[in-house]
């Protein structure tokens, strides 16, 4: 049993990693990449094992970042660490062992909110990002913006949280035929 879970893990952190790796290089697939490597941070969750998906995201993360040279400037990290690769593993963690059942919507809800404000500031302000169309359709960093995106985080959690709690189906489905 433990080795299918080691095996589930270093399988989770190494395509993780190759994924976050070629996101950080290839700047077009930045986001995309950070969804793939989310999907194989589910992988050792077929066992239920949280530690090691949890192991998993860290090494992940870790790697990936030493092999882009410790570079900071990339969309992949802060988004992969903020959001996309602790999302699958605390809410299933959250499902299946809260009391209150109610709390979850909440506070994964404001989770995701504050966590692309972030990643919108972080692309902004550290990376110097273009926005050039957006703001001139916006008139700038006001408030309809910002109203604009709260209401874009809103749709993207309900989007995402369909595509996760699908996502746990398929690699279960899966896993289940191929792991005996």
């Amino acid at each position: 049993m433990k080795t299918k879970l080691i095996a589930l893990s270093a399988l989770s952190a190494a395509f993780a990693t190759i994924f976050l790796t070629l996101g950080a290089y290839i700047s077009v697939i930045d986001l995309p990449s950070v969804l793939v490597a989310s999907c194989f941070i589910t992988l050792p969750l077929y066992m239920r094992s949280y530690k090691a998906s949890l192991l998993s995201f860290l090494a992940s993360a870790l790697l990936s970042f030493i092999f882009y040279g410790f570079n900071i400037y990339s969309l992949v990290f802060p988004t992969y660490v903020l959001y996309f690769g602790l999302y699958p593993v605390a809410r299933l963690y959250f499902t299946t062992h809260a009391k209150n059942q109610k709390l979850g919507l909440p506070v994964f809800l404001s989770w995701t909110v504050l966590s692309l404000y972030a990643m919108l500031f972080y692309y902004i302000y550290l990376l110097n990002g273009s926005a050039d169309k957006i703001m001139q359709f916006f008139g700038g960093l006001n408030a309809l913006f910002f109203i604009v995106y709260g209401v874009f985080s809103v749709v993207f959690y309900f989007i995402y949280d369909k595509f996760v709690d699908r996502l746990f189906f398929i690699t279960d489905k899966y896993l289940k035929k191929i792991i005996k």
